[in-house]
């Protein structure tokens, strides 16, 4: 990934969590739930370029390596995998995983709510 794109990928990151965290401590009424969890789907839709983009980043650094030194695939996922483009791929990853979780327990507070 190149700089603007990291550069995006913090900025929705930021926001995504930020919608992730939001309110935890407040009671919030069905509708404010309902649109905290249409809020966090209308940055996941965003985050899937994101997501993906990092993914193939980190896939073409181990396809470089593999390319370059002439190792196996897990060698050079080894060697990829202490590299910067996957502390990014994996960052995003838990950050989708969080925003996934998030909607799981809105699920579970919209079906329970008055």
């Amino acid at each position: 990934m190149n700089d603007q794109q990291v550069q995006y990928a913090v900025k929705l990151s930021k926001k995504l969590m930020g919608l992730v965290r939001a309110d935890k401590d407040r009671q919030m009424k069905r509708e404010e739930l309902e649109n905290l969890a249409t809020d966090i789907l209308f940055f996941q839709t965003e985050f899937v370029k994101v997501k993906i983009d990092a993914e193939q980043a980190f896939r073409l650094r181990i396809r470089e390596i593999i390319e370059k030194e002439g190792t196996s695939f897990a060698a050079a996922e080894n060697k990829a995998m202490t590299e910067e483009c996957y502390v990014i791929y994996k960052k995003i990853n838990h950050i989708w995983d969080l925003a996934e979780e998030k909607i799981r327990l809105l699920k579970i507070m919209l079906g329970s709510s008055y």
